[in-house]
């Protein structure tokens, strides 16, 4: 492979999808109103997490502070929500994550990104139902745990106890463009839906450490054992029964999304073409076959914990990108035409005394600022997390290298607020550009930061099974590739007829003279 053609691979890799292509029609139905897409993220959020995982992290992690625990993931999903509800409401198009990181950001981004999602999906899935599992194994007195214990153990590091056929069975039975009005709907359904939820995790935390002591919390069925602690017996299977319809409302609601990722990356050619195929009720079907037999094997396998670690990590790794995408987006010039009409010079100190108005410099002075950032908000997380003991005993090289961090990242903020933003105005617009999107990248960093070994190696091999797919088919097979070849050929083909007519006109003039 030559400089050139090495060159023009890695930009392509960059390659940008316009947020309305050429030739490409949608075929969902738009039916949910705003108040279906409050229910579908309260239904999908409201799952393992408040029903169980609720009494394991209370018990081994953080006891009565859960609620803290709780509100500074809340604080991270409203912060990573706003930066959703920007996107929805300028690209309101099926993909999520992906499709704006697409717009934004390049290819191969918006690939990793899509990943991702789908990561949080396909595990989302997989622990809701692995937690249908548990809840209805306590109401029948622990059978199937103690029979499959018994004959099908697998015991093998990194995996579950014993495979749950239970799960498995649920997903394969169970197995954004259909918005009416996507630009109003989706942002007040993600605000609507986040506060809903977080006052919902705040009070069955609080509930659960007030009932008994949380170091006697149930791991796998907390709220009914919660309430039979306190003499309620009746109540605990009561509400065991509701914990089984919420469980299975959420488990619905994760899988509504999962697909329809996996079919705009198919549409756009990074993923198989048969991804793409839809029923007469306009449903991605063998999306909906693929993602979910994936999940299905995930839940077959893998424990609880396992599982809610991977959709912690590819969850927080999409707000990430999500958050940056914003930062970069916000500061893109409209046109290159407009940039054109204006007429700026370039100095050295040019970033701090920007125009007016967004030009190429100004963009890529934002986006080495934010690279920037992201490494110092890296470093900085890495020693909050391995360091902060040193910090607690005032260690003067600890504490000087964290001013010196916060500072240099302030410096950078301030950098970033200087230049122009697009004066296009969105439905609805991040507020405290460019701080709130910084912050949440340091929240959701931090978070990530403090995931286990365990959780990073099968991170690691979910992200190599994705770029070997990338590598392997998507490159070859994009969409957005095809399309600009295609306008070079139109390009190329129309460059020697205007040559032709030119030396003909040439020969006219020249005979009638």
């Amino acid at each position: 492979m030559s400089c050139h053609e090495f060159c023009s691979f890695l930009y392509g890799l960059s390659r940008r999808k316009p947020v309305e292509p050429e030739g490409e029609v949608s075929s969902f139905r738009r039916c949910l109103t705003t108040l279906d897409l409050v229910a579908l993220g309260v239904g999908s959020t409201l799952g393992a997490g408040v029903y169980v995982l609720s009494g394991e992290v209370a018990r081994t992690l953080s006891g009565p502070s859960i609620i803290v625990s709780f509100f500074i993931a809340a604080t991270a999903s409203i912060f990573a929500g706003l930066c959703y509800a920007e996107f929805g409401s300028r690209v309101p198009k099926t993909g999520s994550a992906y499709l704006y990181s697409y717009v934004t950001v390049g290819e191969v981004w918006a690939f990793i990104t899509g990943w991702n999602v789908l990561l949080s999906y396909v595990i989302g899935a997989s622990s809701v139902a692995t937690a249908w599992s548990g809840t209805f194994d306590d109401l029948v007195g622990n059978a199937m745990a103690k029979y499959l214990s018994k004959h099908a153990a697998m015991g093998l590091p990194g995996l579950a106890a014993y495979p749950d056929f239970f799960a498995f069975g649920l997903i394969m039975i169970l197995t954004g463009e259909e918005v009416k009005n996507p630009q109003r709907s989706i942002p007040m359904a993600i605000v609507a839906a986040l506060f809903i939820c977080f006052l919902a995790y705040f009070g069955v935390s609080a509930a659960l450490t007030l009932l008994m002591p949380y170091y006697l919390l149930n791991i796998h069925s907390p709220l009914p054992v919660a309430f039979s602690y306190i003499g309620w017996s009746a109540a605990k299977y009561a509400v065991a029964v509701g914990s089984l319809c919420a469980l299975t409302a959420s488990l619905l609601g994760a899988m509504f999304p999962m697909p329809r990722v996996l079919f705009a990356m198919a549409r756009d050619g990074l993923m198989f073409k048969p991804l793409v195929i839809v029923s007469s009720r306009h449903s991605p079907v063998v999306a909906t076959l693929a993602s979910g037999t994936v999940a299905a094997i995930m839940a077959l396998l893998f424990d609880l914990k396992a599982l809610v670690d991977m959709m912690s990590i590819g969850t927080l790794f999409a707000y990430t990108l999500v958050a940056l995408c914003i930062l970069i987006l916000r500061y893109q010039g409209s046109t290159s035409d407009e940039q054109n009409l204006h007429f700026h010079t370039r100095s050295k100190f040019g970033f701090l005394k920007p125009p007016s108005y967004p030009t190429k410099e100004t963009q890529k002075t934002v986006a080495i600022c934010t690279a920037f950032a992201v490494v110092l908000v890296l470093v900085l997380c890495l020693l909050l997390s391995k360091a902060i003991h040193f910090l607690v005993q005032r260690r003067i090289w600890s504490i000087l290298c964290v001013s010196v961090i916060l500072l240099l990242l302030l410096l950078t903020v301030l950098i970033v607020w200087r230049q122009p933003q697009n004066p296009w105005k969105a439905p609805f617009m991040v507020p405290f550009l460019p701080l709130l999107p910084v912050v949440s990248t340091f929240i959701n960093i931090y978070l990530m930061v403090q995931l286990g070994r365990d959780t990073w190696i099968r991170y690691a091999v979910w992200m190599a099974v994705g770029l070997l797919i990338y590598f392997g088919y998507g490159v070859r097979h994009s969409v957005q590739k095809q399309r600009l070849l295609a306008s070079q050929g139109k390009t190329e083909n129309l460059e020697p007829k205007g040559e032709n007519g030119g030396a003909n006109a040439e020969k006219e003039g020249a005979s009638g003279r």
